[in-house]
């Protein structure tokens, strides 16, 4: 028989579960829009980087590698000297 301590720890571990799924599902639905479109110089291009005091600049932040995925080693002819993909190439490419 389980005791009452139990059931509440299956019962948080439903509840953790269920709001896992629920996560991955709103993170699943957003659209993917390259780096270099989301980044704040492009959003705001009076944007500059902050510093300390002492002059160093501020890192602070989330840095990922999750728009860099699938990257080769050596850049396919067919994308020439352009320096982005496309929408639709992005969208593919990260599908």
């Amino acid at each position: 028989m389980k005791t009452g301590h139990q059931l509440s720890k299956l019962g948080l571990a439903r509840i953790a579960l269920a709001i896992s799924v629920a996560l991955v599902g709103a993170v699943g639905a957003q659209e993917l829009v390259p780096a270099e479109q989301t980044a704040a110089a492009v959003k705001d291009p009076k944007w500059k980087v902050q510093h300390f005091s002492w002059g160093d600049p501020v890192l602070e932040g989330t840095f990922t590698s999750r728009d860099m995925s699938g990257i080769q080693m050596e850049r396919p002819t067919q994308y020439g000297t352009r320096e982005s993909l496309t929408p639709d190439e992005f969208r593919q490419r990260a599908q």
